[in-house]
């Protein structure tokens, strides 16, 4: 921290150099509120008793058998009093608060070695060592003592607690040491408090003890071994930081949360190596709390919640023995962790859930582990959608009385067992009326699904694949309704045993890898129904078969042109299995995938695509290989550049022409080459921009009677991104027309009205385009 580097350099040389002396005080001056907001804006509360606020020059104390004791409502033991000895200094304010600092105490065995009492002057504890206070005593004990900062105290040894507060509030206590106490720090009904940069070790307790209060920031401390407590242990305490903390090997729980709300745990690293131990976090009765990016390991259980409305968020969960996450609450949510290799035999999931429910289960990978990758027993109406479970024993295992579940959109497979089971031990509520929808059950050890007394449940659009024994296996399962489930190189796609099963929903069955050929009239359902394996002697009655996907293209319309611009497309597809879709526009050289139903041709690929006819090829691949495809002829035009002239005025003294240059497509091109030829002389450089792609150019006047041949005015525009234009037409002006011109325009007219007609572009043989008028432009004299 910046202002502990200026207090270091500062202590170094403070003593044999008085500029220096002088230079400090003017950067306390000017920056001690700078420190003390960053300070703030780091997610701490505002204490302005900071250690930079004074320097003491105390050289040291030992005071054993004289502990400190300060209560300022005693006039025996105030503030005031206490001053008067050297080990005390300051005067109470902000801007120079009481100081005790570098003082040893012994306690002796039978009090706390410094204790504050009903103060609520700025104080400070620092860089004291205190011990051996005894039973039910304290290194530092404050009580109803405000506004203290303890700051580098070892209170290690002998201690009940290393440092203890009561009814206090906005303290602060950082880069303390706290070992080999009953408890290293401890809170009761004290508020607005930061415990920040401890070392709490191999207390028999608890390393931080937070009881019935709030507003609490727990910061970068280091808790460990603690012998028969927790590394953080809260009781009735609400909005609650503890971030970026190291719990290590505490031996009951890392942090334990007992009747507490609205708190937050980010950041810590929680391990757990001695395997007597319990969980890493563990929150009983406690609701609404934030559990963030933690990394928790090598304990019993990751987590273990029984409380509401908690979530539990983008945590990594790695080799904890027992469970990763388990949860005995409601309407909690457990998003984006990872929770792998978890598990010995005496467990059932790196996910439980127990005997509530409407918890949401979402976006999780569970993999690698030992165990079932969720298990629930006793839940009801809990949505486990969008997780990734592989490589575990069964992916998901469901039993005893779980009812009205949502399993969806799942990505289940590689699971040692079964991928779903369902089931329940002989004598117990059975599992009912759950919904298994969209899921992917891919290449499992035995079954895709498994059902043994498991009823009216719901399984439908869900992808079953390579399964190396069943895909569905319904063993005394009954009133389960099958639909819209794509079996596909299973060793047998389903087998039924039990009673009232159907297999296929208004009108709508599966789809099967082993049925073909059977839907004569080409509605995309079976005309021969489909025959379930097993006792039940089952049929899909309206099997959806094995058929080649169809397209059919709305957009582009065939024949239709298009220039730059990319064309748009519009698809209508007759399979609901389709996994791959694709496009071509260069015979197969480059093929483009895409995933939606409509889009536009990538502007790459069309750019450098030739001019002229293209074909435009689509493909859909379905979830059995199935390849269709449709295509479309389509025109792309060449980028032309046009010329049109907008005004003409013609004199004795100057034939004046305005043109524009645009694009076939009506754009203007910008910075175009403009070469112009008046009866082969070059008068380029008398072109005149009038921007917005509007040019103006007058010519000297050539006049001609009608018998002769006219002048030929010619262009030649080029642009690099468009065809080069070569454009010629003629002009033929009689004298006697300029005459009466010049009479009308002495009478106001404005000159010489001229027709003129755009030639229709052709391809020369360089690939330039050369248009020629075929009109001449003679005005004849008119007749009187």
């Amino acid at each position: 921290m910046f202002s502990s580097l200026i207090i270091k350099n500062f202590k170094r040389n403070f003593m044999n150099n008085s500029k220096e002396k002088l230079v400090f005080l003017i950067i306390l001056l000017f920056f001690g509120p700078l420190i003390i907001t960053k300070f703030n804006n780091e997610g701490f509360y505002q204490l302005p008793n900071t250690l930079e606020s004074i320097i003491s020059t105390s050289e040291g104390y030992n005071l054993t058998g004289n502990t400190i004791y300060i209560d300022d409502l005693d006039p025996d033991h105030n503030w005031n009093e206490t001053v008067k000895n050297g080990w005390c200094s300051g005067n109470g304010t902000l801007t120079n608060p009481y100081i005790l600092e570098n003082i040893t105490i012994d306690g002796e065995g039978s009090s706390d070695c410094i204790s504050i009492k009903n103060s609520q002057k700025y104080f400070q504890i620092r860089n004291c060592t205190l011990y051996n206070g005894g039973n039910q005593n304290s290194g530092i004990n404050l009580y109803n003592a405000s506004n203290g900062y303890m700051f580098e105290n070892d209170c290690s040894n002998d201690n009940s607690y290393g440092i203890k507060l009561n009814l206090s509030n906005f303290n602060t206590i950082e880069n303390n040491t706290a070992n080999d106490l009953y408890s290293g720090i401890r809170l009761d009904h004290s508020n607005y408090t930061n415990i920040l940069n401890n070392t709490l070790l191999r207390n028999y307790g608890a390393g931080i003890e937070i009881r019935y209060s709030k507003n609490i920031t727990i910061c970068s401390n280091f808790a460990a071994y603690s012998i028969n407590g927790e590394g953080i242990y809260m009781e009735k305490s609400f909005f609650v930081k503890i971030i970026d903390n190291e719990f290590e090997d505490n031996y009951y729980y890392n942090i334990e949360f007992d009747y507490c709300y609205e708190n937050e745990i980010k950041n810590n690293f929680i391990n757990k190596i001695d395997e007597d131990g319990y969980d890493g976090i563990q929150l009983d009765n406690s609701n609404r709390n934030l559990i963030f990016n933690n990394t928790i390991n090598l304990n019993r259980f990751g987590i273990r919640i029984r409380g509401d409305l908690n979530i539990i968020n983008k945590n990594n969960l790695s080799n904890n023995r027992a469970c990763g996450i388990q949860v005995e609450g409601e309407n909690n949510t457990l998003v984006n962790n990872l929770i792998e290799n978890t598990g010995f035999a005496d467990y059932s999931g790196a996910i439980r859930l127990l005997y509530h429910g409407n918890n949401t289960i979402k976006n999780n990978k569970i993999i690698n582990n030992s165990l079932n990758g969720i298990y629930l027993e006793g839940s009801v109406q809990e949505k486990i959608i969008q997780n990734t479970i592989s490589d575990n024993t069964n992916g998901i295992y469901l039993i005893l009385n779980v009812h009205n579940c949502l399993f969806s959109n799942n990505i289940i497979e590689n699971n040692s067992l079964d991928g779903i089971s369902s089931e329940t031990y002989p004598g117990y509520t059975p599992s009912t009326f759950n919904t298994f929808m969209g899921n992917k059950i891919e290449n499992n050890g035995k079954n895709g699904l498994h059902f043994d007394d498991s009823h009216n449940n719901t399984i439908t659009n869900n992808k079953i694949i390579g399964n190396l024994q069943n895909g569905i296996n319904a063993s005394n399962a009954n009133y389960n309704s099958f639909s819209k489930n794509s079996f596909v190189n299973n060793s047998l796609n389903a087998i039924d045993n039990g009673i009232g099963n159907t297999w296929s929903e208004n009108g709508k069955g599966n789809y099967w890898d082993d049925y073909r050929n059977y839907d004569y009239d080409e509605d995309g359902i079976g005309d021969i129904p489909y025959n379930i394996s097993g006792t039940s002697l089952n049929k899909d009655m309206y099997p959806l078969g094995y058929f080649i996907p169809l397209i059919k293209i709305n957009l582009p319309y065939a024949s239709y042109n298009f220039s730059e611009n990319p064309p748009g497309y519009s698809l209508s597809i007759q399979n609901e299995n389709i996994t791959s879709l694709w496009y071509t526009i260069d015979g197969g050289m480059n093929n483009i995938s895409f995933n939606e139903y409509f889009g536009y041709i990538d502007k790459g690929e069309w750019e450098t695509a030739e001019e002229g006819p293209i074909l435009f090829q689509f493909y859909a691949k379905d979830i059995f290989g199935n390849i269709g495809s449709n295509q479309i002829l389509i025109f792309k035009s060449p980028k032309l550049i046009q010329i049109f002239i907008k005004e003409q005025l013609f004199t004795e003294e100057n034939f004046n022409i305005t043109f524009q240059i645009i694009s076939n497509q009506g754009q203007i091109i910008e910075s175009p080459n403009i070469s112009l030829w008046w009866n082969h002389t070059d008068f380029s450089t008398d072109i005149i921009d009038l921007e917005n792609g509007t040019y103006f150019i007058s010519l000297d006047p050539i006049i001609i009677n009608p018998e002769e041949d006219p002048i030929p005015l010619k262009f030649s525009i080029s642009h690099s991104n468009y065809s080069d234009l070569v454009f010629t037409t003629y002009i033929a002006v009689d004298p006697d027309t300029i005459s009466k011109s010049d009479s009308d325009d002495k009478n106001g007219d404005n000159g010489l009205p001229m027709e003129i007609i755009i030639p229709v572009a052709t391809f020369g043989s360089i690939g330039a385009v050369i248009a020629t008028l075929s009109i001449v432009f003679l005005i004849q004299k008119k007749k009187l």
